[in-house]
């Protein structure tokens, strides 16, 4: 009796379909299941060289997201302004050079630097501080000396970094909100 599975063997450099069962299970024929010649041990060689040269390339030129990530440190903080915490407002650290980190200062006037999505941090080096509000949100005013134009100024160092910053408004020139 023949069973219900094909026999499939190689005949030469193609593969065969030896027996197809019927409904009762008879051998009807044989035929040829697929044209394509299999490659050879030499052919298989050369494409696994050319896999291997194309995947070492590609990762050498950093083929990766894309983004030049420099040497970070997490930074997290504080912030109030005359004594009350500083919150719903922007924080953006803007190195001397290349991509800011901000953060979204939360209720009680906490903090933690994003450099990009998903990825903590900032830049390590010198860095210009400044406040805004998101757009479309308005509360108390952000004095100019901390806004666009910031005159403060941090060092962000390799590994974690915790700073504060106490603001104060009082008798200082406050910046346009901006929407």
């Amino acid at each position: 009796m023949i069973s219900s599975d094909p026999d499939i063997r190689l005949r030469g450099d193609r593969f065969c379909l030896i027996a197809v069962p019927d409904v009762h299970g008879r051998a009807r024929h044989s035929r040829r299941l697929s044209p394509r010649r299999i490659p050879s041990g030499a052919s298989a060689g050369r494409l696994a060289s050319l896999w291997v040269l194309i995947s070492v390339c590609l990762g050498a030129c950093g083929c990766g997201d894309g983004i030049d990530r420099p040497e970070l440190g997490k930074v997290s903080g504080h912030v109030t302004m005359d004594g009350e915490p500083f919150a719903d407002v922007i924080i953006r650290f803007q190195p001397e050079e290349g991509r800011a980190s901000t953060a979204r200062l939360d209720q009680n006037g906490d903090y933690e630097l994003m450099y990009v999505e998903g990825v903590k941090g900032a830049a390590v080096g010198s860095h210009t501080v400044s406040f805004e509000w998101p757009i479309g949100k308005e509360g108390k005013g952000i004095p100019r000396k901390y806004a666009a134009n910031s005159e403060l100024h941090v060092d962000v160092e390799a590994g974690k970094n915790a700073l504060d910053f106490e603001l104060e408004s009082a008798g200082e020139e406050m910046a346009p909100v901006v929407d």
